[in-house]
């Protein structure tokens, strides 16, 4: 016999066959009165015999939507459990990264300086073979002296060397930017650990290949052009911008919006730890060995311990459910595109184009597009440009307050140490200021529990502490508030007229970090409210990558080198005045980025009205 319910106060758009939703609330359908046989029929004749209902069949229980991937809900709750299950060290979490990067980026800053100093010596001895002599006769023992090289000071030797860089810097920067995107989907597809293990090897062939440049550069097949060949492999797996995406995605998949931004920001500040100690680290190695080249040796070290770990320790984050989905949603059917999908790297940057929105009060009329972030990642754009003009402060602070490699050591030092600990102590206590907290709703668990927390009835379950609820306009205002500061510190920087006013100006400058990790968890919130997939944030973060290595490897160099070389001569402070043009472009575009709302919340907001107090007819089969 029929019978009836009042409806929700809220309707979702996907309907249950079987339940038929009057769109008439004018007609008066009394839910306590008897509905006989008679009425039936003419409530059959009223919904049916017009224009019937759109009812669509509900989903497959066995499989779910998230972010426009089909996972099968049961092996994923399956294997969820056995996750759970197993010994801590064998679970994803983020201090596997948060520990062991730093190792990294404590080997690669402290070859900078012996890095540079070893090319200028192979320079020498290749341009003025037979008539520059090192000190003691050798390359080594010439590297092994604290002052600047005799050799060093010739524009020729300058130039080369200069062009070295160049070369090695635009073939790494070009085939990263053209492999990025594609290793970040083949991180979504395969499991991130897979493809970091095959980028950290390479980064072990350039520590050896160093190494053995160092050690005896007449019997390396190629003398120093064997850098550019190791440079080449680590472009074709995407680089450092490759690898750091790749982390920042590990570290999403074992994350949640509340607590990201804390993980990035701690994540980034250990990273500034390893560049600010890493310098450090390189000269202490040479002082107390005597070798010149023990740094190489203690960086190929760092790299092994760093590979055993992502080789044999570090467990995968993604399940298999989700890798599965993937690979089914990007059709691994079609094997032999495999090379065009590889070079095809602006393809997977339509990710981050302005979408549709979902949900619209008007359907007649066209649906506003959702320019967030693409707003934000025109924003990144500039902003990228500013890392690449880094080894141009160098110069100047050296020619401009003759300051030589040791004092330059201690610069980077303090720089690296303000940045880190303004990242894992400052950046996190000012979000734990602004982030609102919100006490979580206590249902009632028995009939006579009341609904008001106040009564003199105590329920029947504790209360809990109120949590702190993930707000992306926080971040959002972090961010706008980082690059001001970072363009007055760079104006201050400008004028700066002695090297206390310049380190000053620099350290202030360290306190606008906080724009990084906030970026990584805006652009992965502004991703999952146009309906991304937060297992998909290897393709988020790879398209980040792209206008992050093509800005600071491809175009900062180039643009920034231009200008301090037509300005050195007459005002070198112009590539710093550069700069505060480039960071107000960034803020401008980070000013017209829109926090959306969820599209369950704007569909919900549209369709709810237009239910409300409508009762359902459930029509039984008896």
């Amino acid at each position: 016999m029929p019978t009836t319910s009042p409806s929700p106060p809220r309707s979702r758009s996907r309907l249950r066959a079987g339940v038929i939703q009057s769109p008439y609330p004018s007609i008066g359908v009394h839910l306590e009165d008897q509905v006989d046989g008679a009425t039936a029929e003419l409530l059959h004749e009223f919904v049916h015999s017009h224009t019937p209902l759109p009812v669509e069949e509900p989903p497959d229980p066995a499989t779910y939507e998230t972010g426009g991937l089909e996972i099968d809900k049961m092996a994923l709750e399956a294997q969820r459990l056995e996750r759970v299950s197993r010994p801590w060290w064998q679970r994803p979490s983020a201090t596997w990264f948060i520990v062991l990067s730093p190792l990294s980026m404590l080997a690669a800053s402290a070859l900078i300086a012996p890095r540079l100093q070893l090319y200028t010596c192979l320079m020498c001895n290749d341009l003025y073979a037979g008539q520059w002599v090192p000190t003691n006769g050798s390359i080594n023992s010439d590297m092994r002296a604290l002052g600047p090289i005799p050799c060093a000071a010739d524009p020729v030797v300058q130039a080369n060397v200069a062009k070295f860089l160049t070369i090695t810097a635009t073939v790494q920067g070009i085939l990263s930017c053209l492999t990025v995107t594609f290793w970040g989907s083949f991180s979504d597809r395969y499991g991130r650990v897979k493809f970091l293990r095959l980028n950290i090897t390479t980064l072990l062939l350039s520590d050896a290949a160093l190494a053995a440049l160092a050690i005896a550069p007449e019997y390396v097949p190629g003398g120093y052009w064997l850098i550019l060949v190791t440079s080449a492999l680590e472009g074709l797996v995407g680089g450092r911008s490759a690898a750091i995406a790749a982390v920042h995605a590990y570290l999403a998949d074992c994350s949640d919006p509340a607590t990201r931004s804390r993980i990035f920001s701690r994540f980034l500040g250990l990273i500034f730890i390893g560049v600010a100690f890493g310098p450090g680290l390189g000269g202490l190695a040479q002082h107390l060995s005597g070798n010149p080249y023990m740094i190489f040796y203690v960086a190929l070290g760092l790299h092994i311990i760093n590979a055993l770990f992502q080789w044999f320790v570090i467990p995968e984050s993604l399940l298999p459910a989700q890798m599965d989905a993937a690979r089914r949603a990007r059709g691994e059917g079609s094997k032999g595109l495999w090379l065009s999908r590889m070079f095809s790297f602006l393809g997977p940057l339509t990710v981050l184009a302005p979408l549709p929105q979902k949900g619209g009060v008007n359907p007649q009329k066209a649906l506003k597009k959702d320019w967030s972030l693409t707003w934000l990642a025109l924003s990144s754009a500039p902003e990228s440009l500013v890392l690449g003009s880094m080894q141009y402060w160098f110069q100047y602070v050296t020619g401009r307050f003759n300051w030589s490699a040791e004092m330059l050591g201690y610069y980077i030092t303090v720089i690296g140490l303000t940045r880190a600990l303004f990242l894992m102590i400052g950046f996190p206590a000012i979000l734990h200021f602004f982030v609102p907290k919100s006490r979580p709703v206590q249902l009632p668990t028995s009939p006579d529990e009341p609904l008001d927390t106040n009564s003199s009835l105590p329920p029947t379950a504790p209360a809990h502490d109120p949590v702190r609820v993930h707000t992306p306009a926080v971040d959002l205002g972090i961010a706008r508030a980082s690059l001001a500061l970072q363009a007055i510190c760079f104006v201050l920087i400008a004028v700066s007229k002695d090297a206390g006013m310049y380190v000053a100006a620099s350290a202030l400058g360290a306190l606008a970090a906080g724009y990084a990790p906030t970026m990584q968890s805006l652009s992965l919130e502004l991703y999952t409210r146009r309906g991304g997939a937060p297992s998909e944030a290897g393709m988020l973060f790879g398209a980040m990558s792209v206008i992050q290595t093509i800005g600071n490897q491809v175009v900062g160099p180039s643009l920034f080198g231009v200008i301090y070389i037509k300005t050195v001569a007459t005002f070198p402070e112009a590539i710093f005045y550069v700069v505060v043009v480039v960071v107000l472009l960034s803020i401008f575009f980070l000013f017209l980025v829109r926090i959306p709302p969820y599209p369950e919340t704007m569909d919900a907001e549209v369709e709810g009205p237009l239910v409300v107090d409508v009762p359902t007819i459930v029509v039984n089969d008896e």
